[in-house]
């Protein structure tokens, strides 16, 4: 165990901390309200974001003497199997409840677009782009939102606890800090502001995205998949952005996949359980 990479891990969560801070003040103190921001107003935060966390893991791992940072943001491929099937097996509740619903509102007349995108259509997105661009720019929104969650908070993160403390507590230590930052759970509470989401939505992307996804992770080492599984097939504003500018189609081929990544996944999981 080293006190240098103790120190240097309790730095990065700190300053990733830090970064929102103000944001979420200027809120509280009324000098903005969340849902007047613009699509531009969020863009901007997002990329700063990935460029602060990115500046400062490349600090950390310049200043740790880490070699080998395509393993430490879990960009490195070891097995593609492992990433496919370990992918599809943590978004399977999500991508067969999904298809079910779907099939379910459609067989019974009640599938109507309306009661479908309410809620979940990203508004400060339809406001600023034509129907037909929705969808791209949901899908590269949602990107850097994995990209942020999957790569910068999680990846790495894990990877340099793992330096320094025992799997278990590096496990939990992520799982925590990366569930207080995920929507804002940390900020919203301590300032007193409103969840970006349900309550109940909260709690179910902690547990999938952030206890089911870090499982995963420790698994395969990999967050490719990962963002893929989260943009493309659990993600409903990614889902409600494709309806809504490409149409009926669209979406359905979007779930038919998710379900049939997630099936085949179960699958060979238990057959390479069988195996042995």
């Amino acid at each position: 165990m080293s006190n240098k990479d103790i120190k240097l891990l309790s730095l990065y969560w700190i300053m990733a901390y830090i970064f929102w801070i103000p944001v979420y003040a200027a809120a509280k103190a009324g000098m903005f309200l969340t849902t007047s921001l613009t699509y531009y107003h969020i863009l901007s935060l997002s990329l700063l974001d990935i460029l602060y966390l990115s500046a400062l893991a490349a600090i950390i791992l310049k200043r740790a003497d880490k070699e080998g940072p395509l393993r430490f943001f879990g960009l490195k491929v070891n097995s593609l199997k492992d990433i496919f099937v370990y992918s599809g097996l943590a978004i399977f509740p999500v991508t067969i409840m999904s298809f079910i619903i779907f099939l379910v509102l459609v067989l019974s007349g009640d599938f109507q677009m309306n009661s479908f995108i309410a809620g979940s259509l990203p508004t400060f997105i339809t406001q600023e782009f034509s129907k037909e661009m929705v969808p791209i720019v949901g899908i590269f929104h949602w990107t850097l939102s994995g990209i942020i969650s999957f790569v910068l908070l999680q990846a790495f993160p894990y990877e340099l606890a793992e330096q320094c403390l025992e799997k278990k507590v590096a496990f939990i230590a992520t799982f925590v800090l990366w569930s207080g930052l995920y929507n804002g759970m940390f900020y919203t509470v301590i300032f007193g502001l409103s969840l970006q989401v349900s309550l109940v939505g909260e709690f179910i992307d902690i547990i999938i995205l952030g206890l089911l996804f870090l499982e995963v992770y420790k698994k395969v080492r990999s967050s490719l998949g990962l963002i893929i599984a989260y943009v493309f097939f659990y993600e409903a504003p990614v889902k409600a952005s494709i309806y809504y500018g490409w149409g009926y189609f669209s979406l359905l081929l979007i779930l038919i996949i998710g379900a049939a990544w997630s099936a085949v996944s179960v699958i060979m999981y238990i057959l390479g359980k069988l195996r042995r």
